[in-house]
């Protein structure tokens, strides 16, 4: 019936484009360790995908925040800016 774990594993392939400077760094990274190729950007991709969404988290949430202070700049500009011509006028809404 075959292997359960085999059928369990999947393989999945793919292709990416990088700079030299980016592969020559990988190899050297291999032949220090004595690791694959594969071995490395499976490592790399196993460290950075995590990291890179726990930045992307934090972005996002620095600009909900940054776009909360600034509605709220915003609402008080316009308070300030009726109030003062509430004072003006001498007529109240």
């Amino acid at each position: 019936m075959g292997n359960p774990k085999e059928s369990s594993l999947k393989e999945h392939f793919v292709q990416l484009r990088i700079p030299r400077s980016l592969k020559r760094r990988v190899l050297l990274l291999a032949e220090e360790y004595d690791k694959t190729i594969s071995d490395i950007l499976r490592g790399a991709l196993g460290f950075g995908v995590p990291v890179l969404e726990g930045l992307r988290s934090t972005e996002r949430e620095f600009v909900r925040s940054y776009l909360r202070e600034l509605k709220d700049e915003i609402t008080k500009a316009k308070r300030r800016e009726t109030g003062n011509r509430e004072q003006e006028t001498g007529i109240e809404n």
